[in-house]
């Protein structure tokens, strides 16, 4: 592909709770002029339905996510330019009027649970890193997160769980994991496997390569 210089994609992808925020941050320490994206702030505006009609949609699966805005601004920071990040409020489901101003960057480092499941988005991935982590472990973060963060309750963070998250990490999340150019077992501490992506980012600027 280009020159050393041009704009390098890592994308993180893994089960909800598999680490992938840490990871990030992590790897943003090590890798100069980088920026972090999250998926997450790409789910589809739902104010169009009633409360009760958002609660019972199935935000685990890939047709939740605006995937389209994403991978536009994922070209538009490739070619240099800005874009206008959404914030979405997990709390209503809505986006919200809100918007973040992220400046192209050597590096993104982009995170998400479904983002191999997008054929178009893996093209756009230099290094795709997959986080393998146990499902109890896993689960432990999520009721974690979503109470403290979210404002749920821990019995309704264990029914979405069950009823969607665990079934949709089978069906739209492991089986992506072949797409990955490293899969980490859980284990190494994220200091560690940012190493290693850093090394495959420093190895790609010397012996660039086409993704897909």
């Amino acid at each position: 592909m280009g020159s050393t210089q041009r704009t390098k994609i890592i994308g993180l992808c893994g089960g909800s709770g598999s680490g992938k925020s840490t990871l990030a941050a992590e790897l943003a320490r090590l890798l100069p002029d980088s920026q972090v994206l999250c998926f997450d702030s790409y789910y589809r505006d739902l104010g169009h339905l009633t409360l009760a009609e958002r609660a019972q949609v199935n935000f685990d699966s890939p047709e939740s996510l605006d995937a389209e805005l994403l991978i536009d601004h994922l070209v538009a920071l490739a070619q240099g330019k800005s874009v206008a990040v959404p914030v979405y409020d997990f709390a209503t489901h809505t986006r919200s009027d809100d918007v973040i101003m992220v400046d192209a960057r050597r590096h993104i480092i982009l995170e998400g649970i479904l983002l191999f499941a997008f054929p178009e988005i893996r093209r756009l991935l230099d290094v795709r890193v997959f986080l393998d982590c146990p499902t109890a472990l896993r689960l432990a973060r999520r009721v974690e997160r979503d109470v403290e963060e979210r404002g749920r309750t821990e019995q309704s963070v264990v029914e979405q769980w069950n009823t969607t998250v665990e079934p949709m990490h089978r069906l739209h999340v492991e089986p992506n994991a072949n797409h990955a150019h490293i899969i980490t077992q859980h284990g190494p501490p994220a200091t560690a496997v940012a190493r290693q992506i850093y090394r495959q980012i420093r190895h790609l600027d010397h012996h660039p390569v086409e993704t897909g």
